[in-house]
């Protein structure tokens, strides 16, 4: 009988110890059901903010897949200024002032004769650490000349720029754009590389910047040319807004030669002959743009 008390009295304490607890859980959570949300500090708010569709996911055949985390990283898209005919009096030392205000590096395919006429603006561009380039020595039609006038006029540019602007380079640029089967032999036998490009606002027509400044900034893209001249003033007073509006839009500039560093390391040369070298090939259209930023000889 003792023990039956025993017993019945542990029991009695048990359901006593868990009455209690009971009753503080259901306090308790009457208390937190009616905590006003708004007096909460700062610290306990929580916001999940989603990510939009368009930076975890892309579209493949019409569906929507998750995209891996290179492919959500915008990649840096690269332009590169080229300014054609100079260097002018006056008219180029603007140019530089513009490039120097905004922090840009450009590359400028120089005339023979007007590098002889001021060797000292040439001088001003190396020291800039703009990229200068041959554009021959009294600007002629290459289909039009021979092979000993071809060479004479790459040859004694060439000399010039190294002679005035400390510059041993083998990159050109012909006149209008124009060239033959007899130039690209030459070319390839001599080592020179042929830049031309792929946006041109036609500038040396004078139209006005505003002009100047949309043909640009609508057809720019990654890895483009700009085609522009060192002797327009409309050219210089479009500059300024053509580099902040292409800047917002996330474009870096780089020189030519950077440029096509560039995307030889990024093996973009798609199409790469059979032997495996780079073999460019141009389309002309209307004598304005081209289909490739730059053409490589091809064998």
């Amino acid at each position: 009988m003792a023990r039956f008390r025993f017993v019945a009295r542990r029991y009695e304490i048990l359901l006593t110890v868990l009455a209690a607890v009971l009753s503080i859980s259901v306090e308790v959570f009457s208390r937190c059901s009616s905590i006003d949300p708004s007096r909460l500090p700062a610290a306990a708010t929580v916001i999940t903010v989603p990510k939009p569709v368009s930076s975890v996911l892309k579209k493949t055949d019409g569906k929507l897949i998750p995209k891996t985390p290179a492919q959500s990283i915008a990649a840096v898209k690269y332009i590169a200024l080229t300014f054609d005919d100079g260097p002018h009096p006056e008219l180029t030392d603007k140019l530089l002032e513009v490039l120097r205000g905004e922090k840009v590096k450009a590359t400028f395919f120089l005339v023979g004769q007007m590098i002889e006429l001021y060797p000292n603006i040439t001088r001003a561009m190396v020291q800039d650490g703009h990229q200068v380039a041959n554009h021959t020595y009294s600007h002629p039609n290459l289909n039009m000349i021979d092979t000993e006038q071809l060479n004479d006029e790459l040859s004694y540019t060439k000399y010039l720029l190294s002679s005035y602007g400390g510059v041993r380079t083998n990159i050109i640029r012909p006149p209008g754009g124009n060239y033959n089967s007899n130039v690209l032999k030459f070319c390839e036998v001599y080592g020179y590389k042929i830049v031309l490009w792929t946006i041109f606002p036609r500038d040396h027509e004078s139209p006005k910047p505003g002009v100047i400044v949309k043909r640009v900034v609508k057809n720019a893209h990654d890895g483009g040319i700009i085609l522009m001249h060192s002797g327009m003033k409309n050219t210089i007073t479009a500059l300024p807004e053509i580099i902040r509006k292409l800047k917002s839009e996330g474009y870096r500039f780089v020189t030519v030669d950077e440029l096509i560093e560039k995307n030889q390391k990024n093996n973009v040369a798609k199409n790469a002959g059979k032997s495996g070298k780079l073999s460019y090939t141009a389309h002309l259209s209307q004598k304005t743009c081209l289909s490739t930023p730059w053409l490589l000889p091809a064998e």
